[in-house]
């Protein structure tokens, strides 16, 4: 009985697999051919944006290009709100998948398009991803420093979540420079 029952998991799993894998072929087929016809403008972008997603779902490093190909459209055709979102998108993508050079070099740029919009919002959201880079690079300070602007601001801005999501930070980051009790304090 539990013989027959691991070959059903095994060839419902098989299934529910290959049913996902061909709905996301045909996503992928559809969103080029919508690509090859579009104009350059902000569809494009959305579409290129969602083809890189697509391949999200089942391929690990293949859409980065499809993300910067979007970035680049849309800086070239001043997308503001595709800048936004490719840029944020990117930089956390490249940060979960341990990239924190690359992921840096964008997140500093992504911050200067939010300060020249004036985003500030997005700006310290940011900021808190900025300390976390600078933590996985070692720089201890620069990071506790990005994370204290973030704190500040959610806590000004009554936005609890975020504010407890920098505060786990910096207590992360107080426990791995060894400071145990400035870490009990977050």
């Amino acid at each position: 009985m539990k013989l027959s029952f691991k070959y059903f998991l095994l060839v419902l799993s098989f299934f529910i697999f290959t049913a996902f894998y061909g709905e996301s072929k045909r996503a992928i087929d559809s969103l080029n051919i919508l690509i090859s016809k579009a104009p350059e403008d902000s569809n494009k972008v959305n579409l290129i944006f969602n083809l890189g997603r697509q391949y999200d779902l089942y391929k690990s490093k293949e859409h980065i290009n499809h993300f910067m190909t979007a970035l680049k459209l849309a800086k070239k055709i001043e997308f503001k709100n595709g800048i936004k979102k490719i840029s944020f998108t990117l930089v956390n993508y490249l940060f979960y998948k341990d990239m924190y050079d690359v992921s840096l070099s964008f997140c500093l740029e992504y911050i200067a398009f939010l300060e020249k919009e004036g985003l500030d919002e997005d700006k310290f959201r940011i900021y808190n991803i900025l300390g976390s880079l600078y933590f996985k690079q070692g720089e201890y300070e620069r990071s506790y420093h990005y994370y204290s602007l973030a704190k500040n601001y959610f806590l000004e801005h009554n936005d609890m979540i975020r504010y407890a999501n920098v505060l786990t930070n910096i207590n992360i980051l107080q426990v791995e420079k060894k400071q145990y009790d400035s870490a009990l304090f977050y």
